[in-house]
């Protein structure tokens, strides 16, 4: 399942046509949503989450994001493969660096707390009831002290 439809690519390309008589045509912009659209999904299974994300909503909506700048960078490219001008950058490697930049997060970045794992875990850092560790505490307690002889 995708998270993005080719209106969501057109919105970030509005100066260009996709449809089935450019290049690339519409049916392979759909490819290329359905291509970032795995490529997502196979990040989000590598952190144990369900996929496709149904929820929550604003995750979605950042997937509906991902998703449409991965596939409008790969039309962009299609259509303008060199740079514009010298050390110039089209807006189809904008475009690209941005979706870098967004799967980079969605590698490393904390997830919404509410997204479901398959696996055990947590499913997040948050958690509604969190106590500061006591001073006393077994773990607090140092293993070396100053001027131990080993």
């Amino acid at each position: 399942m995708s998270y993005c439809i080719l209106d969501d690519v057109r919105a970030l390309v509005p100066r260009e046509t996709l449809d089935g008589s450019s290049t690339p045509s519409s049916t392979q912009v759909g490819t290329f949503i359905v291509d970032v659209a795995a490529e997502i999904d196979s990040v989000l299974k590598a952190r144990d989450l369900t996929v496709p994300v149904t929820e929550p909503t604003d995750f979605v909506t950042h997937l509906k994001r991902v998703n449409a700048h991965g596939a409008a960078a790969h039309a962009m490219m299609g259509m303008y493969p060199a740079p514009a001008g010298p050390a110039g950058s089209t807006h189809g490697q904008a475009l690209w660096s941005m979706y870098q930049q967004m799967l980079k997060a969605l590698r490393n970045d904390p997830l919404p707390y509410d997204t479901h794992m398959d696996g055990p875990g947590p499913k997040s850092m948050h958690s509604e009831n969190v106590e500061e560790p006591r001073e006393t505490e077994q773990w607090r307690v140092p293993g070396f002290r100053k001027n131990m002889v080993f």
